[in-house]
């Protein structure tokens, strides 16, 4: 199963310098971005649990394995802005790792070479390596899931399959996007497994015959059955029944049933789920799916009890897991539009997605099996989270795994074809060369300030014409005497070189240039750098006053003003925090600090009355975000957008420098210390 990995000295050379480049991008200076809303949530809840407060499972939070991990870390590194971040930032490199230690065996060296720098340089996926949320570990998962499907699939070892039984329960206790890439997997299982059931079912077939696609489809249906009770809740309005109740239900948390006969509904519903499964599993391997079933219920079980502690947590998982997600459809947070990942790839991974598109197209005509699953994970991934009610730039990384496994095998294919045809390599090179220049210009030509023209502009639009009309000629030419089939490699080889120089910048960009500052999409609304350093000022003028963090402090928890000021402020034991929208009081005991919603200026500035002269007054940004300027409503903005040369342009100096066409939005706070701190 784990073969001793062998690499060539110029593979351990290359792989060893991948390495260093990924531990460095997702450890370097951790810390230094301001900690968002969600982050702020994980740590809290993590370092309540580190501290012996306990944790209970909430799906708002998605799975467990997060907080019991990073509790574990805070309790043995202790908690910190940077420990929040470090199991992102291992299971980014660890996510690296995985082609070179486990499919160069599949693949060779080269392919998983290309597909691990992918996964360094992806934007998403660097961003997201270096962000306190559970979505880079989930494709961890994937990619294990993704990788021991195969070897079973190939080699029908029971070692692979409990690997894979291990990856299957590790993404349902770590997140709930888990469901979706099982469905999807699902799917293809089953169309690989029509003949076998149609055979097992008008008993032509045994069990004993059926393909490994089989086995699997089986393994997954059975594990996975009881997790999907939820799923009935579609059909609860023809009952009459709430099996899961939507958000804002009075006196029910949202996903979970309501009344009396909403909770015997689920209970009978779970129960003949796992009846079925439990059927159907010793049908297929009786003591071989006892053991399988054991080792996925037994670790499920394990961590939302959080190791036997809350054992409400099982029913939690098992239910309002997927019941919550459920409820959240309708309510679409983020309200993002259909096409919102297409926007966010063109600026983002538009390598991965430029090349999976044309790799889609290529091998599902000549593919094998292998490649052509691979074209349906892109496809149906794309799909399905497209459709799905939430879009956020977290969950694009769902999206970014396959685009990329796709995308490494294509471009290594045609590297490999061409290096097959024993052409010059000064041929090769000047060919490659040519789509640079052309674009290159195009690039140039686009981003020229045509409102501003002198001589030197002027010359250099010529020159970048006559460049293209000669590099055109000479393309043109070479295509003429080899063919297209013998261009076409060479110009999309050259396309590739152009995408990941981008790609580098945009990465480095988004993750190190003012990282909480929302001119990138993929910074969604970030708690600003300022609330960072308010905090940092907090800390040092209760110590400058008392020597202590015992100082008195209001914060107001209007609009989820709570967050993130309860992660930065948790050493603080003296802290109350009131709903002022909902505070009538003449008069509010005076604070040492007090950090309000601006929108409650006049009313807590009223209650302070003659005090106010004690209190130095900070008003600063808690959360900015991105203007949505790419939203089309009609018809109409989408003609202006693609017909009008001037947006064309602004579009072009968003993608290479950066440049809005509008403000950042934002929410402000104010933050009140007494004078004689």
């Amino acid at each position: 199963m784990f073969r001793k990995i062998q690499l060539t000295k110029i593979e351990l050379l290359l792989s060893s310098i991948l390495i260093f480049i990924a531990i460095f991008s997702r450890f370097y200076d951790l810390s230094a971005r301001a900690v968002h809303h969600d982050e702020s949530l994980h740590g809290f809840f993590s370092w309540q649990l580190a501290n012996g407060m306990g944790f209970e499972h909430n799906p708002l939070m998605h799975g467990v394995f997060w907080f019991l991990t990073n509790g574990a870390i805070f309790f043995l590194l202790g908690d910190n802005d940077f420990t929040l971040r470090i199991l992102s930032a291992i299971f980014g490199v660890i996510l690296i790792l995985i082609p070179i230690l486990f499919l160069k065996e599949r693949i060779g060296f080269f392919s998983a070479f290309i597909m691990s720098l992918l996964f360094t340089i992806s934007p998403h996926l660097l961003y997201f390596s270096r962000f306190a949320r559970n979505d880079i570990i989930v494709v961890v998962w994937t990619m294990g899931l993704f990788v021991f499907l195969w070897k079973y699939i190939e080699k029908r070892q029971n070692s692979s399959l409990y690997i894979l039984v291990i990856f299957l329960v590790l993404g349902f206790i770590t997140k709930e996007t888990t469901y979706i890439t099982v469905f999807i997997i699902g799917l293809w299982l089953l169309f690989k497994s029509r003949s076998d059931f149609y055979g097992l079912i008008f008993s032509k077939l045994s069990m004993k015959n059926i393909q490994p696609h089989t086995d699997l489809f089986i393994i997954f249906f059975t594990l996975c059955l009881p997790l999907a009770s939820p799923l009935i809740s579609i059909f609860q309005d023809y009952f009459n029944l709430v099996l899961v109740a939507k958000e804002g239900t009075v006196g029910v948390a949202t996903g979970l049933p309501s009344g009396t006969n909403g909770y015997i509904a689920a209970i009978i519903i779970s129960a003949l789920f796992f009846l079925i499964s439990l059927i159907i599993g010793l049908k297929w391997g009786g003591k071989k799916w006892l053991m399988i079933a054991s080792l996925f219920w037994g670790v499920y079980i394990l961590f939302y009890s959080t190791f036997l502690t809350n054992v409400s947590g099982i029913s939690t998982g098992v239910w309002q897991s997927l019941g919550y997600w459920l409820s959240q459809q309708e309510v679409a947070r983020g309200g993002q539009p259909w096409y919102y990942y297409l926007i966010i790839f063109l600026n983002y991974e538009f390598f991965p997605f430029f090349f999976s598109f044309i790799a889609s197209f290529y091998y599902f005509f000549k593919g094998d099996s292998f490649k052509r699953f691979l074209v349906f994970w892109v496809i149906a991934t794309f799909i399905f989270y497209s459709l799905a009610g939430e879009k956020m730039p977290w969950l694009t990384v769902n999206i970014v795994i396959p685009l990329i496994v796709l995308t490494s095998i294509f471009i290594s294919d045609i590297i490999k074809k061409i290096y097959s045809e024993k052409r010059s390599l000064f041929s090769n090179i000047i060919f490659i060369l040519i789509p640079l220049i052309i674009l290159f210009s195009i690039f140039s030509f686009f981003i020229t300030d045509w409102t501003n023209l002198n001589i030197e502009s002027f010359i250099s639009i010529w020159i970048y014409i006559t460049l293209i009309i000669l590099s055109l000629y000479y393309l043109l030419f070479y295509s003429y005497k080899n063919g297209i089939y013998w261009t076409s490699k060479r110009i999309l080889l050259s396309i590739s070189l152009i995408l990941i120089i981008l790609t580098v910048k945009i990465s480095i960009q988004s993750s190190f240039d003012d990282p909480d500052v929302p001119d990138e999409m993929i910074v969604y609304t970030q708690t600003s750098p300022h609330v960072h350093a308010m905090s940092k000022r907090i800390y040092s003028e209760s110590f400058n006053k008392l020597g202590n963090k015992d100082i008195k402090i209001f914060i107001d928890t209007a609009d989820g003003y709570t967050w993130p000021w309860a992660w930065y402020l948790r050493d603080f034991k003296n802290t109350d925090y009131i709903n002022f929208d909902n505070h009538n009081d003449d008069s509010i005991l005076q604070p040492d600090i007090l950090i309000i919603h601006q929108r409650n200026q006049e009313k807590v500035e009223k209650s302070l009355g003659e005090n106010l002269k004690n209190y130095n007054q900070n008003l600063i940004p808690l959360r900015w975000w991105y203007p949505e300027n790419y939203r089309i409503n009609n018809y109409n903005d989408f003609r202006d957008k693609v017909s009008d040369f001037e947006k064309i342009q602004n579009m072009m100096n968003y993608f290479l420098y950066r440049d809005l066409e509008s403000a950042i939005g934002s929410v402000n706070t104010i933050v009140y210390i007494k004078s004689d701190m």
